[in-house]
């Protein structure tokens, strides 16, 4: 028995070693697997977001074999209660073995935040039993998904900026509210052992160094709600870096001395034609960013990509080389920052880099076809909810119209009204829609695979 303690306790051990000293590859890491689904829960910030698609984009070209069907689940407006009433017809139907569930914004009571940094205790009464509504609504949603056997990814409610110095009213206290949020859902997160993305925090911190140089910048649009994609590529990165822990896209290290292979990451490399020319087979494409986005991306990062995709030649003779892969020119470097190590992922010059940027696109088009689908969950599970009448055009359209009416003179009268506008449009689309999304999804798992490229190394 002692024994068998010892070889279990040295087993363990040994184990720990190799895991320690084997390199990760973004291969070996893959936070969904192939055939998983992936519900994404929210409001309006999931609904006509882009950070699912930012993450949808990551996992596509970072793991090209893992073919993974995402659905967009937010509803504009939408709060806990609402999102549990229509959670078995609009999401569980997509039979999800994921959920990434970010809820908050229209549960806070932002009207319990008139501006003014002194509230009376009846506020602050109110604001703590909202605080207890939202956490017991939170638990309940948990536990419905967990019994259909769905994995949780929790997250923290993203910003409301109460710091950009903007003409929309300053509703402050506002986010006070939703880091509270944050912590209910930490509490539950807990329960099931589940992982929780901090939006707020890092969205926190972005904001507060691009307001340090601009008073008047944020990283959500002017009515301090709603990201535009800057916000929501700080909402994926959050999401990468807090469960998809990615090493390398790519890692070459070579002897141009010797012709030999020093170090390889996630790829295979030939050079049995020297190091003037050989060939490379990544497992893994870069992770495309545009360049709008990338002072953003540095804000997140650093200087350091989270994907990165070094190459690097040692002993080569003093003096610049020009790279081409597959014949096009991509840069000229020193031999001594060849030697460093130069990261190609943000290249967008390289064949590779061409190759995930077709793939981002495709990912976008799946975005704007899941967009038009929500039009109509949006309009059926909230605008259409109390609707009694005929399951007729023409009764729906005079249903919304009177309700678009008393609506008049509200902040969101043109933007109801332009919903129900389209979702007339787009109802008899859906099924054509539907099977859009799936075509989609399969060109997007045909393109993402890498293929091999020839490097050449030329001293100018």
């Amino acid at each position: 028995m002692i024994l068998k303690s010892k070889i279990k306790r040295i087993s363990s051990v040994l184990f720990l070693t190799i895991v320690l000293l084997c390199p990760i590859s973004a291969q070996e890491l893959p936070l969904f697997k192939d055939g998983d689904v992936v519900a994404l829960i929210g409001d309006s910030i999931t609904h006509g977001g882009s950070f699912h698609t930012f993450l949808q984009i990551f996992n596509a070209t970072q793991f090209p074999n893992q073919k993974v069907s995402y659905f967009n689940g937010g509803v504009a407006g939408d709060n806990t209660p609402g999102t549990i009433d229509r959670l078995e017809k609009d999401i569980l139907i997509h039979k999800p073995n994921h959920a990434i569930i970010m809820l908050g914004m229209n549960d806070v009571g932002r009207w319990l935040y008139p501006g003014s940094k002194k509230v009376d205790a009846e506020t602050l009464k109110k604001r703590e039993d909202i605080l207890k509504v939202y956490t017991k609504n939170m638990r309940k949603l948990s536990a419905l998904l967990v019994e259909h056997g769905v994995q949780l990814i929790f997250t923290t409610p993203s910003i409301y900026d109460q710091t950009a110095d903007i003409e929309r009213k300053n509703n402050f206290g506002i986010n006070d509210g939703l880091i509270d949020f944050g912590k209910a859902v930490r509490s539950i997160a807990e329960k099931y052992d589940a992982p929780v993305v901090d939006f707020n925090t890092s969205m926190l911190a972005v904001n507060k160094k691009i307001q340090a140089k601009d008073k008047t910048a944020t990283i959500v649009g002017h009515d301090r709600i709603h990201p535009g994609d800057e916000g929501h590529l700080v909402m994926a990165y959050e999401i990468i870096k807090t469960v998809i822990p990615v090493v390398f896209t790519s890692n070459i290290e070579i002897d141009a001395k010797t012709n030999m292979i020093i170090t390889t990451t996630n790829c295979k490399v030939d050079i049995k034609d020297g190091i003037h020319k050989f060939s490379v087979m990544q497992n893994a494409l870069p992770f495309p960013v545009k360049e709008s986005l990338r002072s953003t991306e540095k804000l997140i990062l650093g200087t350091e990509n989270i994907t990165r995709e070094n190459f690097s030649v040692l002993h080569l003779n003093k003096g610049k080389y020009k790279l081409l892969i597959d014949d096009i020119e991509v840069g000229i470097y020193s031999h001594k920052e060849l030697k460093s190590g130069i990261d190609l992922s943000r290249n967008s010059l390289t064949p590779q880099y061409k190759q995930a940027e077709k793939v981002s696109d495709l990912c976008f088009q799946y975005k704007n076809t899941n967009d038009k689908l929500r039009t109509i969950a949006a309009t059926e599970f909230r605008t259409l909810k109390e609707f009694k009448g005929p399951n007729t055009y023409e009764a729906k359209k005079a249903f919304l119209e009177a309700k678009n009416e008393k609506s008049k003179g509200k902040s969101w009268y043109f933007y109801e009204k332009k919903k129900a506008k389209e979702y007339f449009e787009v109802l008899p689309k859906q099924d054509s829609l539907w099977k859009a999304l799936d075509t989609i999804r399969d060109k997007i798992y045909t393109s993402n695979k890498p293929v091999i490229h020839t490097y050449k190394l030329i001293k100018i």
